[in-house]
């Protein structure tokens, strides 16, 4: 694999992991289960808008008016009361999360219907049959709308269903319109109409000039008294425009930055909002504020300016409450886990189990219709690129780290993890900020869970091949100078050249062959170096073959080691079945080049030694250093002078059974303070017959003869019974 193959096919790997995954239902599930709640943690609450109030009936309420526990129980001459008061502070809305499905007390109904048209901008929550629990929130099939009593519902200005999965799925979204009826609006879309359709005349005069059949219908919805019939009539004629019409809500739009001038900074945000919500797809991600109470929550008797009337003394020191243009959502919502009746599981609820009420999401649907804003996920097609990019471009990231950084691996493990949380820390910064200002909705899950790691194990498994092939491949070559082993090292970290080696015991084998500066002379250089390379080849593998290591080739010597621990019998006859094999394997060699023979002289010796890198600057070699070499390459050289092959000091042939040797005698070599006994190597005690003992044990018999004469001659000329030898 090319250096520029590597990073791409990791990068299409990537790239490919992540879109396969983000188009199956388990991708888009763990991104909407996790990574979307990632976003909203770290995001944590926002402000919502001040224009959304909710007036909870909860425990606190129910005391302050001595009322019971369950807000179905009321009178319902209480929630007339209540809106009597939010219209006299100026309330344009007001959406009843509560279900008024009975008749009771026709006093206690009739207040509450003569309050909702007075009123005239009341909207009452439909029931909604419940859907099986096996489908999910995306699969509801929901054909049956529960309406409220007769008399509550011909009263109120709009009646809506409020579709909402229960636990344990999680809420989401939320529908403009009802998912199994296209044109029927929901609650707080209804309710987001009527708080914008109120505006005087300023949208039928936007219709005017776009469509005035529309406009027709807005401005006879406005001139009599709200009721839902015509109220709905109008939201269902406005969908099937904006629906047939795509462009219409643009032109609208347009029209409106070109009039900018005539409306008001309100006025202009709510006909903008209310037109793009007409123009989105009817179902929306909920851009929550935050966890329970986080949009304005006041408690109903203090709706009712009634705080407190449950203790010995009423508080009369809170200033009133500011319901002018609220849109104001009554519902139950508790702040006790244990209390909660009406709750739902969203992106924050609590550790503890505290859920949002569903009033309190339907006020979070209307505050994001009343912003124009709402959590919006990527296109699948941009959601597909910008995983695709991501993974490419991260693994190109991480595949160029500068090379230097490799050779250590603790520095390169370091950047390369900063590098790949920086990656990742970055992509989230990106998304939180697009999330926190835009409410862009980024992939999270995919990218940093999947993607990421697969990059970085990608990238690591490929560096890790690719140092291994070059260490390998390094390995190799290094092994025709060096042996296996240290060539390994070296091939790991080149550095310990200057400082490995070892002192160690140890045996040498000096090779030498004669005629080698004749044949220098008269052959061609190429032809030299292939006639040698074959004379090596014969050296060579008996030492290999015996678990030498071949250390120095210099012109036509060779020099051989074996290191142990101890040099017992075993290593020892290594080294003599080694050299045996040579001689052999040579006179072979020799057989078939007659005409350019190399007779070769061996020399054994053992001993410690010192073993390793020796050098300086640019330029090492691998090799043994110690008395033995010397020793060794000096016995060598002594067979040129008593016409033998093979010498081996007594070291290395004492004790030995599977060797026929004889001694030559003690040998003095030049710069040695003690002799050496010789012995010639021989053979193979199995090839030995009684004519090759008998002439053994004459040679012996002779040799003492010749030490004892010595013996008698003066002291100064012949006191010692061996030679000096250079």
């Amino acid at each position: 694999m090319t250096v520029t193959a590597k990073p791409l096919s990791i990068g299409i790997v990537t790239a490919l992991v992540g879109v396969l995954i983000s188009i199956t239902p388990f991708g888009w599930k763990i991104e909407t289960d996790i990574g979307l709640a990632w976003l909203f943690q770290l995001r944590g609450t926002r402000p919502p808008p001040p224009e959304v109030v909710v007036v909870t009936t909860d425990r606190k309420s129910a005391l302050d008016l001595n009322l019971p526990q369950e807000p179905w129980k009321w009178p319902r001459s209480v929630h007339g009361k209540l809106i009597q008061r939010l219209s006299e502070k100026g309330a344009r809305v007001i959406v009843f999360d509560i279900f008024f499905q009975d008749p009771t007390d026709p006093n206690e109904d009739q207040a509450l219907a003569q309050a909702m048209q007075e009123a005239g901008n009341v909207v009452l929550i439909e029931k909604l049959t419940t859907v099986d629990s096996s489908e999910t929130p995306e699969d509801m099939n929901i054909h049956i709308r529960i309406q409220p009593t007769s008399q509550l519902a011909s009263s109120a200005a709009a009646l809506a269903p409020n579709p909402l999965p229960a636990v344990p799925f999680r809420v989401n979204q939320f529908w403009l319109f009802e998912p199994s009826q296209e044109h029927v609006p929901t609650l707080p879309f209804m309710a987001f109409n009527l708080y914008g359709l109120t505006i005087d005349d300023e949208f039928g005069n936007l219709l005017d000039q776009t469509n005035p059949l529309a406009a027709q219908h807005i401005r006879h919805w406005q001139s009599e008294n709200p009721s839902f019939h015509t109220t709905r009539q109008t939201i269902q004629h406005l969908h099937k425009l904006f629906h047939e019409n795509p462009p219409f809500a643009d032109h609208l739009l347009a029209t409106l930055a070109q009039q900018q001038s005539e409306y008001t900074i309100p006025q202009k945000t709510i006909l903008t909002s209310l037109i793009s919500s007409y123009h989105r797809s009817t179902s929306q991600y909920l851009d929550f504020y935050g966890p329970p109470r986080t949009i304005t929550t006041i408690p109903y008797s203090c709706a009712l300016d009634m705080c407190g009337l449950h203790k010995s003394q009423a508080t009369t020191s809170e200033p009133p409450i500011d319901f002018r243009d609220k849109a104001v959502f009554v519902g139950f919502s508790e702040q006790v886990e244990s209390e909660q009746r009406d709750r739902f599981h969203t992106v924050f609820t609590s550790p503890s189990g505290l859920y949002l009420s569903g009033v309190e999401i339907s006020a979070t649907a209307f505050a994001n219709l009343f912003e124009n804003r709402h959590i919006t996920p990527l296109p699948l097609w941009i959601h597909l690129l910008l995983v695709a990019l991501w993974g490419a471009i991260v693994s190109g990231i991480l595949q160029f780290i500068p090379s230097t950084l490799y050779r250590t691996g603790t520095r390169y493990a370091i950047v390369f993890t900063a590098t790949g949380i920086g990656a990742g820390f970055a992509y989230v910064t990106t998304a939180y900020l697009l999330f926190t200002h835009e409410a862009l909705w980024l992939p999270l899950v995919i990218p940093l869970l999947g993607q990421l790691p697969l990059a970085m194990f990608g990238t690591i498994f490929l560096r890790y091949r690719e140092t291994y092939r070059e260490r390998h491949n390094m390995q190799k070559a290094l092994e025709h100078y060096v042996p296996g082993p240290v060539a390994n090292q070296l091939a790991k970290n080149i550095e310990e050249i200057k400082y490995s080696g070892q002192l160690l015991d140890g045996l040498c084998l000096a090779t030498d062959a004669e005629h080698y500066t004749t044949l220098a002379e008269t052959l061609d250089l190429q032809e030299l170096r292939a006639f040698m390379n074959r004379y090596y080849e014969v050296v060579f593998e008996p030492v290999r073959r015996r678990d030498g290591i071949v250390s120095d080739v210099i012109g036509d010597a060779v020099l051989a080691i074996w290191t142990a621990s101890t040099l017992d019998n075993a290593i020892r006859t290594q080294v003599c079945m080694s050299a045996l094999e040579i001689a052999n394997a040579v006179e072979q060699f020799n057989n078939q080049y007659k005409d350019m023979p190399l007779p070769t002289r061996i020399g054994l010796h053992g001993g410690r030694m010192w073993l390793g890198h020796v050098g300086a600057h640019d330029h090492y070699e691998y090799r043994a250093i110690g008395d033995i070499v010397n020793t060794a390459t000096r016995i060598e050289g002594l067979n040129k002078q008593l016409g033998t092959r093979i010498l081996a000091s007594e070291l290395i042939i004492k004790d030995l059974t599977t060797v026929v040797t004889r001694e030559l005698g003690h040998f003095l070599f030049v710069g040695k303070r003690q002799p050496i006994v010789i012995h010639e190597l021989m053979g193979r005690m199995h090839d030995c017959n009684r004519a090759h003992v008998r002439a053994i044990e004459t040679f012996a018999t002779a040799l003492q003869a010749i030490s004892r004469t010595a013996m008698g001659r003066s002291r100064t000329s012949v006191s010692r019974p061996y030679r000096n030898l250079r």
